[in-house]
Formats: structure tokens, C-alpha cells, sequence
């Protein structure tokens, strides 16, 4: 039931699939929520993070800074860390989680956007579904 406020799978959440490249900030984070305070099914966030660019230490401190900022807004919110290559990790999450959206959090690379070779780029073309770019300030 793509597109919906209701969701009508067995718990009633309205799942999002969250790409995020490095870390929700909290300008970010603020922002994904204003994006969804409408909704009136319970929202859930899923983050998805790829370690392949960065120690797995790292990338496990950035995940956990990401879910506390989304939870300090009072919103639920799970993540995961994965060895996937970003959009092959966020389509799993996707059909892990039947989401209804997307978001995708990055850095600003204005090269990378200019030719589509931007994570956001990419997974407009995998995906089918509304996804939204944020850009981490």
C-alpha cells in the first residue's frame, strides 16, 4: 500500500528506510521529522549505515549518535550497521521493513550530484518508492 498514511501490516507501523552516509546531525534529524509530523499511523524510522568506508568502530559511534539524536525528538527509530555497499544495504531494509518511503542522509558532494552519482541518485533508480535527499549541515 504504497503512498498511504495507513499501513495495514500486522503491527501498523508507517516505516521509513534511512540511508545514511555518515550521520543524522541534528539539523538533519529535525528535518526528517518535520518531513513525517503529519502521518497519523505510527512512524518508525530504519537507519542503515555501510562500514565499507569507514573503521567498524567508527561507523557503529556514528550509528549510535544517529539513533539518539532521532530518539531525543521522541520519534522510534531502530539502525543497523552493515558490509553491504549503501543502496544494495538500503534496498534490503526496504523489503526488511515493507518502508513506504525513503530518506537519504549525506554530506553535500556537489560533483557527485551534478552527474547523478550521488547516493540520493542512486537510489531513486533502484528504488520504487518516494524517497527524499537530506543534506547533513
Amino acid at each position: 500500500m504504497r503512498g498511504n498514511d495507513t499501513k495495514d501490516d500486522q503491527n501498523g507501523w508507517f516505516d521509513v528506510a534511512v540511508l545514511v552516509e555518515r550521520e543524522v546531525t541534528g539539523t538533519a534529524a529535525r528535518r526528517m521529522v518535520e518531513l513525517y509530523q503529519m502521518k497519523s499511523a505510527p512512524l518508525r524510522y530504519n537507519l542503515v549505515r555501510s562500514r565499507l568506508a569507514t573503521p567498524e568502530t567508527e561507523a557503529d559511534q556514528l550509528m549510535q549518535k544517529s539513533l539518539e539524536r532521532l530518539e531525543s525528538l521522541g520519534v522510534e527509530v531502530t539502525g543497523t550497521v552493515t558490509d553491504q555497499e549503501p543502496i544494495e544495504a538500503l534496498a534490503d531494509l526496504v523489503g526488511v521493513t515493507s518502508s513506504e518511503e525513503a530518506v537519504v542522509v549525506t554530506d553535500r558532494h556537489r560533483v557527485a550530484e551534478m552527474f547523478r552519482r550521488d547516493l540520493a541518485s542512486q537510489a531513486r533508480t533502484r528504488l520504487d518508492l518516494p524517497l527524499f535527499h537530506l543534506v547533513n549541515r
